[in-house]
């Protein structure tokens, strides 16, 4: 059986990292020079730093050792000798390049994935990545398998504040300044490997039904029975539990899960966001 790996920033869950036997690969966060590990920044930790300083905090690459670490633990616990990492989008961060390039290292026995994406979306990858896997396949069928996946899932999230956009240089004081004053929440798309601002909404209500139209569109285009997933950062809880309980009356059970997102996404969003994920029922996840 292949081994699969990820990154820390994937949002797996302990849980489902225990049943599914995937290794993440820990990335490092950074604030005024100092490096942090997840676990020594955690999300509340993480907000209040950056409110405090004004200054951004950032993931950073992979130093490459770390990388061959990661890769030759998961290669021992392979039975097949082999390794498929799926690492985040290459237009967002460089840590599929440093992968890539630290496989070169294995003679063809780590194969490396473009995720094309981030946080849970990523997450929903590894965990297919590592059910096929568990079946049997090779890293060609996986990679083939992950190709359709990214095709065909939904990631759209509402920013509840422009204040982490504006400390990450994403837009000006001014424009911050006035749309937290009017109370408008960005809502934004991974799209094709890239984020897409979407549109502009006034307050959670809105921000919610714009959610909730996005998935309907995204039903009706793919055609399939969808698994949910109502992913927030810390402080979105309640905006999250109200996006669930309209999915739910929409598309009945299994309800859409909450599912936290960390740090790593926090970090360029800022608390209180809420997401929708959602992708075809039919690409397993173990025992998700």
């Amino acid at each position: 059986m292949l081994a699969v790996t990820t990154e820390s920033t994937a949002d797996i869950l302990p849980l489902q990292l225990g049943y599914s036997g995937i290794q993440l690969l820990p990335v490092p966060l950074g604030h005024q020079g100092r490096v942090y590990s997840e676990r020594e920044l955690p999300p509340d930790q993480l907000v209040n730093l950056i409110r405090a300083t004004g200054e951004p905090a950032r993931t950073l690459p992979v130093p490459d050792e770390a990388v061959a670490r990661t890769f030759e633990a998961a290669l021992q616990s392979s039975r097949s000798g082999r390794l498929v990492h799926v690492a985040s989008g290459s237009r967002f961060t460089p840590h599929y390049e440093v992968a890539a390039r630290v496989a070169e290292r294995f003679g063809g026995r780590v194969q490396v994935i473009d995720g094309g994406t981030v946080s849970y979306a990523l997450g929903v990858q590894a965990l297919h990545a590592a059910h096929l896997a568990d079946q049997g396949a090779d890293s060609g069928q996986i990679g083939s398998a992950l190709s359709e996946l990214r095709e065909r899932t939904l990631l759209t999230f509402a920013v509840e504040s422009l204040d982490f956009l504006r400390v990450n240089g994403r837009i000006g004081n001014v424009a911050a300044f006035i749309g937290n004053w009017l109370g408008l929440r960005p809502v934004l798309a991974v799209e094709a490997g890239e984020v897409v601002n979407k549109s502009r909404v006034r307050g959670q209500d809105a921000a919610v039904r714009t959610l909730l139209s996005a998935t309907h569109q995204f039903q009706r285009q793919t055609g399939e029975t969808l698994r949910l997933y109502c992913g927030h950062t810390i402080g979105g809880e309640g905006g999250a539990g109200q996006l669930q309980a309209q999915l739910q009356a929409v598309y009945g059970n299994p309800p859409a899960p909450l599912h936290p997102l960390g740090s790593g996404l926090t970090a360029n969003v800022g608390p209180g966001t809420v997401a929708v994920l959602a992708f075809p029922r039919r690409f397993g996840l173990g025992y998700a």
